[in-house]
């Protein structure tokens, strides 16, 4: 898929069990990452609280922070999503030309780090509840953008794309989209490789 980073979720903590999370994070080919999400028995983090990455001359940091369980777990402790970016974020923003929250801690805690933290350049948004358009902050001028639209018995069949400019004053997101991927769109040759070398379990 090309992913660079995700971040993880609460549903990561809840169904998967330390040891299952860790290999399933060995595997990955991209960055997962948490900055408020802790193993409870060490107190140390999870995964990596962000990434730099070089886009071009120009680097952008990207938090990950994950959405506190409805469900508390003896093995995992979650700290607040947003007392977390308004630690991180000066920090974030003295390293890099822009800063991106990837957020799983639901769009009312998304629009308020948007809306109070100074320095971020986009939020992109997970969990259910979604927005269909762009939105940028009035108060520090953040952009806000979800990441798909799922539905019902399909996930992954809309897309969200934005499109902005990277330079040294920061990222400026112009236009958000959402982006049916119907059947006029061509499978992915890797992909397809790959699901269909995948043998089809047998009925016992």
């Amino acid at each position: 898929m090309g992913y660079d980073a995700v971040t993880i979720g609460s549903l990561d903590i809840t169904i998967l069990t330390l040891d299952e999370l860790r290999q399933r994070m060995d595997e990955a080919e991209f960055l997962m990452l948490s900055a408020n999400a802790y193993v409870a028995s060490t107190d140390e983090l999870l995964a990596e609280p962000y990434a730099l990455l070089d886009v071009g001359k120009h680097r952008v940091a990207v938090l990950g922070l994950t959405d506190v369980p409805n469900t508390p777990s003896e093995t995992f402790r979650v700290e607040d999503p947003v007392k977390t970016a308004k630690r991180m974020v000066p920090e974030l923003d003295k390293l890099a030309d822009a800063v991106i929250v990837l957020s799983h801690a639901g769009l009312e805690q998304d629009t308020l780090i948007a809306d109070t933290i100074e320095g971020v350049d986009l939020v992109v948004s997970g969990r259910n509840r979604t927005i269909d358009r762009l939105y940028i902050s009035e108060a520090t001028g953040a952009a806000l953008v979800h990441a798909d639209v799922s539905a019902r018995g399909a996930a992954g069949e809309t897309i969200g794309v934005a499109h902005g400019t990277l330079d040294g004053a920061g990222l400026k997101i112009d236009k958000w989209e959402q982006v049916v991927l119907t059947p006029d769109i061509g499978d992915d040759p890797v992909v397809s490789e790959w699901l269909y070398a995948t043998p089809t379990p047998q009925a016992p």
